[in-house]
């Protein structure tokens, strides 16, 4: 293994990150037999593009254990913490239009230093912040910082592997990453029970800097072909209809049955949406390469996508609330049973990575959704007997969201142009973000409507069982359209 790559100032001539000319024109990664000779092992690279996902991860799954406690002390409701959940989804689905480019124009090993700088200051702000708006505006930065570190990151660990080592790499990937999804539900639940809700917002801190660091020993390479004027306009317009969507998604969950300004931002995304085809035609280099829609392929994959985001994300939210509402039990205890659904998702992305080539990623994919509807069903079902019982549905959930998350990106890296490789990542990660605000909101609105007519119980229990069923589409999807296995030679 070679020496960091730009480590110091005297390296910055022969550094790809810091002399664009050094790129070849056109060039999204240089020659990939070079990549793995020329930089960091795959597992270290891995290790290193993880850092971000797993900090998103571990933000998300400590927060939804910490919901409760946070409730009780800032005084919010369910809606308020819908807010609380969703809101780092509904910035990061703002931004992510626009941190592809940024990533594809100036790099994306400079994207990831700078998205987990934002998400490091931004869990500062919201581990002091007084009130729940102060709060809630601390977490929009941590979606901005998400943002710039997930399609980037990833598309940073591709331009640092090999071709022949691409799955098996992204699987390391997904498990490394997936790390920050165990500790999440564990570490909050003791944190929140010994030193408060604040404190959850503290840990990801030092993580955040030593990625910083680890990314030094990275080569960067940036598409001389999107050198171009950024689309600026197209980024407005498509954050801004995104934040009006998930905005009003997240409105239709309040309790208090007034709908009107959710119908009002519902009506105004619509037109937003409708302006954004216009601004995207007229674009050299379009943020949203509307082209994509005409490929059957990458629209199955994205309706996938958002599908089972969907039911991970909101069926996390539910269950956390149905085990501490109303099981009657602590944070420490809740940690301990989400743990258990996240302990299979390593194991689901390292099986992704072996043996995702040719047809079989279509077979492992719907196979996953398919045992992922399953298991909601089933914790519906069983969510008021013995826990022992569900502990089986819970963890297939994270086996089935390890082989999602990893076969979802396999698939669209085989879809996309290889010259906007972080542009196509960033409306995966976008999909994904938007898909969690909608599993959030229309399932956190059953909660809430069930809370109204006192029967919180029934009300989780048929948004579990909403959340299973509505993946399988999902099934059909892919299979359709995914590539089918390849004729064996004779």
């Amino acid at each position: 293994m070679n020496g960091p790559v730009g480590g110091t100032a005297g390296d910055a001539e022969n550094d790809p990150a810091e002399n664009p000319r050094s790129t070849p024109p056109g060039s999204s990664g240089g020659d990939p037999a070079d990549r793995s000779a020329s930089g960091p092992r795959p597992v270290v690279a891995a290790a290193t593009c993880a850092v971000g996902l797993g900090l998103a991860m571990f933000d998300n799954t400590a927060v939804i254990v910490a919901l409760p406690s946070l409730g009780d002390s800032l005084g919010s409701s369910v809606s308020g913490l819908q807010w609380v959940a969703a809101t780092t989804s509904l910035a990061a689905a703002a931004v992510l239009p626009f941190s592809g480019a940024l990533g594809d124009r100036f790099g994306t090993r400079r994207a990831v230093r700078i998205g987990l700088a934002v998400f490091a200051l931004a869990v500062l702000a919201a581990s002091v912040a007084p009130s729940l708006p102060l709060l809630l505006a601390a977490r929009v930065f941590q979606g901005a910082g998400i943002a710039l570190m997930l399609p980037n990151g990833a598309a940073l660990l591709q331009a640092n592997v090999s071709d022949a080592a691409r799955s098996r790499t992204f699987g390391t990937w997904i498990s490394v990453s997936s790390i920050g999804l165990i500790a999440g539900p564990l570490a909050g639940g003791w944190l929140v029970s010994e030193l408060g809700w604040r404190s959850i917002f503290l840990v990801p801190v030092p993580f955040a800097l030593l990625g910083m660091l680890g990314t030094l020993r990275l080569a960067e390479r940036r598409d001389e072909r999107q050198a171009g004027r950024l689309d600026l306009a197209g980024s407005a317009v498509a954050g801004t209809g995104l934040a009006l969507l998930c905005w009003s998604l997240i409105e239709f969950g309040r309790s208090d049955g007034d709908t009107g300004w959710a119908t009002g931002c519902l009506v105004a995304a619509v037109l937003v949406f409708a302006a954004l085809v216009p601004v995207e035609r007229r674009a050299a280099s379009p943020a949203i390469d509307l082209s994509l829609l005409r490929n059957r392929t990458y629209v199955a994959i994205m309706v996938s996508v958002m599908l089972y985001n969907a039911t991970t994300t909101g069926g996390a939210f539910l269950v956390s609330l149905l085990l501490q509402d109303v099981r009657g039990f602590g944070a420490v205890e809740t940690g301990l049973i989400i743990l258990v659904a996240t302990i299979g998702m390593p194991f689901g992305g390292q099986l992704t990575g072996r043996l995702a080539q040719g047809g079989s990623l279509r077979r492992l994919m719907a196979g996953a959704i398919t045992v992922l509807a399953l298991a909601y069903v089933l914790v519906s079902a069983l969510a008021l007997g013995p826990l022992a019982w569900i502990a089986v549905p819970l963890l297939l959930t994270g086996f089935a969201s390890g082989v999602l998350y990893s076969g979802d990106t396999l698939a669209v890296l085989g879809t996309v142009d290889p010259g906007k490789t972080a542009s196509g990542l960033a409306s995966l990660s976008l999909v994904r973000q938007v898909g969690a605000v909608l599993g959030i909101a229309v399932l956190g609105s059953l909660s809430a409507l069930a809370e109204r007519v006192h029967l919180v119980d029934l009300g989780l229990r048929a948004g579990l069982l909403v959340a299973g069923l509505s993946v399988i589409p999902g099934v059909l999807l892919l299979l359709r359209h995914l590539p089918r296995p390849s004729p064996k030679s004779p």
